[in-house]
């Protein structure tokens, strides 16, 4: 997309996902979103550029935790998220 929201770009094709909370990497090469499909819940990352062949990396998959708030570190090359932990039975 330009700057001016001209020359829209979709970077998934799945659509039997549904594609939230999407976090740009500060270098604006990639872009990380929380996936859920069915009870599924995913963090992929994807090219920003649309001409690239490259597929989205899946980086975490969970039925039981699902992923929140994404954050990119500083130089770009990892992406960190919280996830929830299981519930624990109290004795």
């Amino acid at each position: 997309m330009d700057t001016n929201g001209s020359n829209n770009t979709q970077l998934t094709s799945n659509n039997s996902v549904i594609n939230r909370h999407p976090s740009w990497s500060p270098d604006g090469t990639l872009v990380a979103e929380i996936g859920r499909m069915d009870n599924t819940v995913t963090v992929d990352v994807f090219n920003a550029d649309p001409a690239a062949s490259d597929l989205p990396r899946r980086i975490y998959e969970s039925i039981e935790r699902p992923a929140f708030y994404l954050y990119w570190a500083p130089d770009s090359r990892h992406v960190t998220f919280l996830t929830t932990e299981p519930l624990v039975p109290i004795l």
